[in-house]
């Protein structure tokens, strides 16, 4: 299979491939990236291709992280006042204790085939009242698997204390009104699996410039999506700080450039979040200025898992091939189409990326002139061409 996938690539350069298993059946499957498989792929994955055992790609498309989802949480607002006018109108005065800003009052009310014509008012004072919805109207209230139905009524943005709903019951009977609330919604990031990589910190004080510098190093060449910094000493601090990227040139010699700025405070954690970068480590650099330096006592970093979505066939053995990140990224139709439910796909662990069989350089044999025997003897040769014209110089003096 190496020689399929060699030879059908072509000119496009390949140096890591990682195995996966054969699966039992043919469909959709997430192909879960190896930890230091992940440093390897460039940005838009374009260096990486799925190869079958004929040496054929295989389509693939990035799984994209699930974006942040909101939740909704019911708050019940005190009714502090009800009143029933026969054929004429109910009155609700619900109390908003915190004068939260609210846009809505959600009311659940039982089923009942009706319309009704209502208007919201607000106070803070219960004396006066201010004019927020008029002539806001609702129809049918039905919900066949529940006796009874959520209504929202939306309004501006407001804050009073209190707020009067009049339902209009002239020509129709009241409607049963079980409680009034608001709705609170929160904005939460989804869970994201992540490999902790490991890595070596050193911790360094520069007096004149009132600098601390702390290095990591990792192992290899990984992606920075998650720093956590834990601060042993002052209890007190806000310090600015500069975040510069350690990477490997072309020579392998390792450089830094400045990513970005953060500022560190006590009373918080300290999480940074370096957008869309990747390298053999980095390095902070904590302006102390007149301060007592910070003691950073410990520093992890995450690196998020990442999976491909492709369509694998039985029995058929394919390999993830790492190659020159400045090849174009690969057009597969697959782009266009999606699975039904990535979460529940099974998944297909590819194993740690190996060196291809033309990378693996062999050890170099020691050159003749390096060796020490050919050393000694013309060290020898060398002393003794020194005796002979010495002795000859010797000779012709006397």
């Amino acid at each position: 299979m190496m020689a399929g996938c060699l030879l059908s690539m072509g000119a496009w350069a390949q140096n890591r491939v990682s195995h996966f298993s054969t699966v039992d059946s043919s469909g959709f499957y997430k192909i879960e990236l190896p930890r230091d498989g992940v440093g390897l792929m460039a940005p838009d994955y374009c260096n990486m291709r799925i190869l079958n055992q004929q040496g054929r790609e295989v389509p693939y498309k990035p799984l994209s992280e699930r974006a942040p989802y909101q939740t909704a949480d019911f708050m019940t607002l005190p009714l502090v006042e009800q009143q029933m006018l026969p054929d004429s109108v109910t009155i609700l005065v619900f109390h908003n204790a915190d004068q939260r800003r609210i846009d809505h009052l959600a009311l659940q009310i039982g089923n009942a085939g009706v319309e009704k014509q209502m208007r919201l008012t607000g106070s803070n004072d219960r004396v006066t009242w201010f004019s927020v919805r008029e002539n806001a109207m609702f129809s049918t209230v039905s919900n066949p698997d529940d006796v009874s139905q959520m209504k929202l009524i939306d309004c501006p943005l407001v804050n009073y204390a209190w707020l009067r709903l009049e339902i209009d019951d002239r020509r129709t009977s009241p409607v049963n009104v079980m409680r009034g609330g608001i709705y609170l919604t929160r904005s939460e990031m989804p869970v994201v699996p992540c490999d902790t990589l490991p890595l070596r910190m050193s911790c360094t004080e520069d007096a004149s410039a009132k600098t601390t510098r702390v290095q990591v190093l990792f192992d290899g060449t990984h992606w920075l999506d998650r720093v956590e910094v834990q601060v042993q000493a002052p209890p007190f601090f806000r310090r600015e700080v500069d975040f510069y990227v350690i990477e490997r040139d072309t020579a392998a010699i390792l450089r830094e450039r400045y990513h970005m700025g953060a500022v560190f405070a006590s009373g918080e954690p300290i999480v940074m979040y370096p957008a869309s970068v990747r390298g053999d480590g980095f390095a902070l650099v904590i302006a102390n200025k007149d301060n007592p330096p910070l003691e950073v006592t410990h520093i992890s970093v995450f690196q998020k898992k990442r999976y491909l979505l492709a369509w694998l066939e039985q029995d058929d053995s394919c390999s993830l091939v790492f190659g020159n990140q400045y090849t174009r990224a690969p057009d597969y139709d697959i782009q266009h189409f999606n699975a039904r439910n990535d979460a529940l796909l099974p998944v297909v662990m590819a194993q740690p990326p190996m060196l291809l069989p033309n990378e693996v350089k062999p050890p170099v044999k020691p050159s003749f002139f390096k060796d020490e025997r050919f050393i000694w003897a013309a060290i020898v040769l060398v002393m003794a061409l020194l005796g002979y014209f010495t002795y000859v110089l010797m000779k012709e003096k006397s």
